[in-house]
């Protein structure tokens, strides 16, 4: 989940490679199933620095999606599943159904990305947590994309996490750089806030974006969240946002986002 959310700033560039907006939009769905957590993370992009108990087991079951000019990318479902392994370490697996409807041409639906991922967190305090959580994405299936085309890519992302808690307000910072198989490189970040909403929610807020190693395009969007703990062990989790900066091209330009999903623990 968190996040998934990293590929919207390599539109352009497939564009001018002649690569059709399908492609490039498989790129941006990718976003979400990269940021895999224990805490924050879903409903959010920013990843924090939490670690599940060692044996402890979480599960989330999504629908996430993006609409843009040129499409509506939808993951539904996405499970994201995580593992405590020790004080300060955790896996997490993420897999996603994309649902991928073009302006102009036919839906296109099925598996299409796996991302796994270790989260090591390397430093706490009361108030301080820091953590890196790398993570790598593959391609499961070619039900959705070429076989062997552009979009068929391996990403390695190695972001540093970190959370800082004042009474009952929680900061949580992210900033990773990454690395596919065809050699483009690119950042991720996001910064967020969230605090207690009466005895069984959380509110959030974030700003997350990407941007090419150069920084010469980047983006930029937010989100609000919701986590309403029904019970200890379930919890429903809830986000919608929109852009603050784009791309140039309007077919990059992103409309409106949306979370909605399952949290169990056990």
């Amino acid at each position: 989940m968190a996040g998934l959310q990293c590929f919207s700033s390599r539109i352009v560039e497939n564009k001018n490679r002649g690569i059709d907006l399908l492609t490039a939009f498989f790129m941006v769905a990718l976003q979400f199933c990269l940021t895999p957590s224990s805490m924050a993370g879903p409903p959010l992009v920013t990843d924090d620095p939490g670690i599940l108990d060692p044996g402890a087991w979480e599960v989330i079951a999504a629908i996430v999606g993006e609409d843009r000019a040129a499409d509506k990318v939808i993951q539904a479902p996405l499970l994201d599943v995580s593992l405590g392994v020790s004080a300060n370490t955790q896996l997490s697996f993420v897999l996603p159904r994309l649902v991928v409807d073009p302006e102009g041409a036919g839906t296109a639906k099925g598996l299409a990305f796996a991302s796994v991922g270790y989260k090591w967190r390397f430093a706490s305090t009361d108030q301080w947590e820091w953590a890196i959580a790398a993570n790598y994405t593959l391609p499961v299936s070619h039900q959705v994309f070429r076989n062997n085309g552009p979009e068929d890519v391996r990403v390695l992302g190695l972001p540093v996490l970190v959370a800082y808690t004042h009474g009952e307000w929680t900061w949580l910072g992210q900033a990773g750089w990454n690395s596919t198989s065809d050699g483009t490189h690119f950042w991720d970040y996001g910064l967020a806030a969230s605090h207690p909403l009466g005895n069984s929610a959380l509110w959030m807020v974030e700003v997350h974006g990407n941007a090419g190693s150069s920084f010469s395009e980047s983006t930029l969007n937010y989100q609000f969240g919701l986590d309403y703990e029904v019970s200890p062990a379930f919890h429903v989790l809830a986000a919608a946002g929109s852009r603050i900066k784009s791309l140039p091209d309007p077919d990059a330009r992103l409309n409106y986002s949306y979370f909605i999903g399952l949290q169990w623990f056990h």
